[in-house]
C-alpha cells in the first residue's frame, strides 16, 4: 500500500522546520530526479520542450531545464513571466548558463508541462488553456511536472514530487496522468511522509 494526501504543503514546511532542507533544496531535488527519469529512459540527443508557469511549477521545469541543458537540445517557453521568487532565481540561473528560451511552441521528442501544480484551483481560462490543447496536439512524449496542469495536459508520465495526491486518483483525472513515478525531495519517501488515512493498494496487496 503506499499513502495518499490530501495536501502535501504541510510535508513540505516539516522539511524545511524538522529537517532545515530549504524550499531551494526540495526543488533541487525534484528537478534532478525529472532530469534522472528523462536521461534513464530517453537518452542523449533528444529535444526538449519545457513550458514553464510564473509559480513554484514553473521554477521547477526551469530547474529541469538547467540540468538538461547541454546533454538534450533543451528549448524553455514561459506560458507566465516568472513570479514566484523561485522562478525568478530559477530563471536568472538558467539565463547565466545559456539555457535557450522560445516564443513559439513547437513539438519535440520530449514536452515536459510545468505551467500548474497543485496549488491551482480555479477555471483554466485563455491563453493557458490553448497552449495546453496545442501541447496535447503534439505527437512528443509528455510529462507532467508534479501533477498535468489544471488535469488538461494529457501525460504518458507524471513525475509528482514527494508523495501521491488525492486528486490524481478522481475519476475525472486519473486517465490523464499515465504512468506515475514518486520523486524523493532530499529524504526518502518514508521521511517526508507522515502518517496518511488515505491508500493506495498495490497488486501486492490483493490475495485472490
Amino acid at each position: 500500500m503506499q499513502k495518499v494526501f490530501e495536501e502535501v504543503g504541510s510535508l513540505d514546511r516539516r522539511c524545511y522546520e524538522a529537517f532545515a532542507l530549504s524550499e531551494d533544496i526540495l526543488m533541487e531535488h525534484a528537478a534532478d530526479g525529472m532530469a534522472d527519469f528523462i536521461c534513464e529512459r530517453f537518452g542523449a540527443s533528444k529535444t526538449v520542450l519545457i513550458v514553464c508557469g510564473g509559480g513554484n511549477n514553473g521554477a521547477d521545469g526551469l530547474a529541469l531545464a538547467r540540468l538538461l541543458h547541454t546533454r538534450f537540445a533543451v528549448k524553455v517557453f514561459l506560458a507566465k513571466e516568472p513570479k514566484s521568487e523561485m522562478a525568478k532565481l530559477q530563471y536568472e540561473r538558467c539565463q547565466k548558463i545559456g539555457v535557450g528560451f522560445t516564443q513559439e511552441l513547437s513539438d519535440a521528442d520530449i514536452i515536459v508541462d510545468a505551467i500548474l501544480g497543485t496549488g491551482f484551483g480555479g477555471e483554466l481560462q485563455e491563453p493557458l488553456k490553448n497552449i495546453i490543447t496545442t501541447l496535447n496536439g503534439f505527437n512528443g512524449v509528455k510529462i507532467a511536472c508534479d501533477v498535468p496542469s489544471a488535469y488538461a495536459f494529457d501525460a504518458h508520465f507524471t513525475l509528482t514530487m514527494g508523495a501521491l495526491k488525492t486528486t490524481m486518483f478522481e475519476d475525472k483525472h486519473k486517465d490523464l496522468l499515465g504512468e506515475i513515478k514518486v520523486l524523493d525531495l532530499g529524504v526518502a519517501r518514508e521521511v517526508y511522509e507522515e502518517e496518511s488515512d488515505v491508500y493506495m493498494l498495490d497488486e501486492a496487496d490483493m490475495q485472490l
